[in-house]
């Protein structure tokens, strides 16, 4: 598995890759985070080999995160969307950084 920074293209707005893949998954998706993607300025994601995003977790401006997939009944923003991604064209991120963030998630996030 591997882990990436996505801070790319964290744009809400009608043209950019977040927002196409919101039109797809939310909000049936996604029930408990709807109201908070607007806050996600960056994504800690878990990849398996081939690119498929597998668990992630959104951070607002402050590096605290605000959502969280699959979670609940939340499937994720990523998780549910097929999209792909080639981890070599994004910041690494170190597996046991990623844990902590996932664990910060599960404990400050209520579903």
């Amino acid at each position: 598995m591997k882990h990436i920074v996505y801070r790319e293209d964290i744009d809400w707005g009608q043209d950019g890759l977040v927002a196409k893949i919101l039109g797809r998954v939310l909000p049936k998706a996604n029930p408990d985070f709807e109201h908070r993607y607007h806050k996600v300025q960056f994504w800690y994601l878990e990849l398996d080999d081939i690119g498929r995003v597998l668990r992630e977790v959104g951070l607002d401006e402050n590096s605290v995160p605000v959502v969280m997939g699959p979670w609940g009944d939340n499937h994720g923003l990523w998780t549910d969307s097929h999209t792909m991604l080639n981890s070599i064209e994004y910041e690494e991120l170190a597996a046991d950084e990623f844990e902590a963030g996932w664990r910060i998630a599960q404990s400050s996030l209520t579903v």
